[in-house]
This record gives structure tokens, C-alpha cells and sequence, in this order.
């Protein structure tokens, strides 16, 4: 008896560590929690349009939860071309010619044609 438990164990070992995770049916993928994860692996992977179909139908304006808010946020500023991660990294940089201006402009993905 005492030999077919580590039998037992590594054959139950053997079956949860296949392909199919025999617990993915309990996983509740329509939380608030699901829904911000999904989103923001989204947005990691610059897909911004998905990010904001996952979390837009749910938000409230009228009683906004900050989370949310930031992560969909994040998802409209990328796919209008903002690199906010860029503009805090150089915002102390003066540079040569334009300065703060051109940093601000890099961010915002803007080309900025000077005439004489």
C-alpha cells in the first residue's frame, strides 16, 4: 500500500502537467481583475485597440475606478501615438536646439518642421 502512493502521486503529477490545464474551467475570466490583466498584457504588447474593447463597455465615467482608469488611459495615449515612458525619461534633458520642445515633440511622435 505504502508503494502505490508515490505511484498514485506521480501519475496524478502526470496528468496536471499536460497541455490542457484541468482547471482552466473554474479560472472566472470575467472579473474585474481577469478584465485589468488581459488589458494591460494587451497594452504590453501595444495591441491598444484590444486593451480599450476589454475595458471601455465596463468603465463609468460618472464613478471612475482609478485602475481602470490608468490602464485605459494608457491604452488611448498609445494608440494616439503618445510615448509617455519617453517624455518622463527626457523631460529634465534640455538638449541642444529646441530643448524641453523637441523632447515634448519626440514624445508625442510629431514631426516639427522649423522654417527660417
Amino acid at each position: 500500500m505504502k508503494r502505490l502512493i508515490p505511484v498514485f502521486v506521480v501519475f496524478l503529477m502526470i496528468l496536471i502537467g499536460c497541455d490542457s490545464n484541468m482547471l482552466e474551467s473554474l479560472g472566472d475570466d470575467s472579473s474585474r481583475e481577469a478584465n485589468l490583466e488581459e488589458a494591460q498584457m494587451a497594452l504590453d504588447d501595444g495591441n491598444y485597440d484590444e486593451a480599450i474593447s476589454i475595458l471601455a463597455p465596463g468603465y463609468n465615467p460618472n464613478a471612475p475606478d482609478p485602475v481602470v482608469a490608468r490602464v485605459l488611459a494608457s491604452a488611448y495615449m498609445g494608440k494616439a501615438g503618445i510615448d509617455l515612458t519617453y517624455l518622463i525619461e527626457n523631460a529634465g534633458n534640455s538638449g541642444s536646439d529646441g530643448g524641453a520642445f523637441d523632447t515634448i515633440a519626440s514624445a508625442l511622435s510629431v514631426d516639427v518642421i522649423i522654417e527660417d
